[in-house]
Parts: structure tokens; C-alpha cells; sequence
């Protein structure tokens, strides 16, 4: 028996030719993995971005209406039941306009104020505010300094106090308080005498013989 090659099989069956470039298979298999890309982005951004419907506003209605001697002779839990789904009475409705309509007024108020922006007055009240909490802060800044400088002082007394304590002798105790003064030694001491009094004094303490006290 003759051997058939397999191209002359597919001659004899007439299939198309295998195509073997393996460029267009490559360029082929890009386009679908593009294609399944945008397929993926389309769900994604559908299952972002869900379906809202528009929201429903609720009326109460009755689904039956009954006339005045069946609306008598229901008990009085039905009676309520009954006009809980209906309409509020008349005046309830003229409240309920009335409610809205000063809403809306107040609303409009705000927004022509908004609008022209803040008056005069407003300005000069905030100001003199921000000048009164600026004195304020300064008067509590210099308290804070004033009592860190005591505080300062009152260490600064204990320690030596302290350090002439601590002396060895009573000389070098001595003599340590006189270098290192406290603040609370170095007190001003009011002028007692006047400008003819002191010169008095000062010549009295020039006269070494005695002259100007000696009584005769």
C-alpha cells in the first residue's frame, strides 16, 4: 500500500492549511488578553459604582374609606390604627405650612446675610474681642514671668543660705555672707533726714576735737 503524506490527506478532504506563524498567533493572543482587560475594568467599575433608585416619599392614605357611622362604631384602638394611615387633620396641615414657611424665611435671612457680608458693628465687636483677649494673654505672660523671677529668687536665697551654713568656721561663714548678699538682705532704707539736718550730722562727724558739741 502507498504511504499519503499529510498534506496530501488535507488535499484529498480539502481542510484549510494549519497556520503555523507563530507571529500572528502571538498578535492574536495580545488583542484577546486586551479585550479580557476591558471586560474586567467594565465589571469592576459596575460593581463601584451599584444602581441607586431614586428615593420614594412616604403619603399616608387609607386603602379603605369608611363613612361616619362605621367610624363610630370602631373601638378605640381601631379608631387610632385607623387614623394613623390618613391624612393629619386640617389644622395640623395649616401648623405644618406655617412651621415650613418660617423655616424657609429663616433660611433666606441667612443666605441675604452671607450674602452682604458681616455689618459694621459685627467688626467693631470682633476687634475690641481680639484687643481684650490680646491684654488678657500679656497680663498672664508677665504674671507668669513675675512669679518665675520670685521663684528664682527664693532658690537662689535657700542656696545660700545654704552654702554659709556648710562654712567650717564661723569666720569664713562671716565673711561668705558678706560676698554673697541675698535679695532679701539688700533692702533700701528710706532717707530719714533732710538736706540741713545731714549737713549737721556730716560736720559733727568732721569736728574731731569737739569743738561744735562742747558746751561752755
Amino acid at each position: 500500500m502507498d504511504e499519503k503524506t499529510p498534506e496530501a490527506e488535507n488535499e484529498a478532504f480539502h481542510l484549510p492549511p494549519i497556520c503555523s506563524n507563530a507571529a500572528e498567533n502571538s498578535v492574536s493572543q495580545k488583542n484577546l488578553s486586551k479585550r479580557l482587560q476591558q471586560l474586567m475594568r467594565d465589571a469592576t467599575c459596575a460593581q463601584v459604582q451599584p444602581f441607586k433608585p431614586a428615593p420614594i416619599k412616604y403619603e399616608p392614605r387609607k386603602w379603605k374609606e369608611l363613612t361616619a357611622t362605621q367610624y363610630s362604631k370602631l373601638s378605640r384602638v381601631e379608631k387610632s390604627r385607623y387614623d394613623a394611615y390618613g391624612p393629619p387633620p386640617k389644622h395640623i396641615q395649616e401648623l405644618q405650612a406655617a412651621a415650613l414657611k418660617r423655616v424657609r424665611q429663616v433660611k433666606l435671612e441667612e443666605k441675604d446675610e452671607k450674602a452682604k457680608g458681616p455689618s459694621i458693628q459685627v467688626l467693631i465687636e470682633q476687634e475690641y474681642n481680639s484687643e481684650l483677649i490680646g491684654q488678657l494673654r500679656a497680663a498672664e505672660a508677665m504674671e507668669r514671668v513675675t512669679n518665675a523671677v520670685q521663684q528664682y529668687h527664693v532658690d537662689k536665697t535657700e542656696e545660700i543660705g545654704h552654702l554659709i551654713s556648710q562654712q567650717p568656721t564661723a569666720m569664713e561663714a562671716v565673711r561668705l555672707k558678706c560676698f554673697l548678699q541675698s535679695n532679701t538682705q539688700q533692702k533700701t532704707t528710706m532717707e530719714c533726714l533732710n538736706k540741713r539736718q545731714r549737713e549737721r550730722c556730716q560736720t559733727i562727724l568732721e569736728d574731731e576735737r569737739g569743738l561744735t558739741m562742747q558746751r561752755s
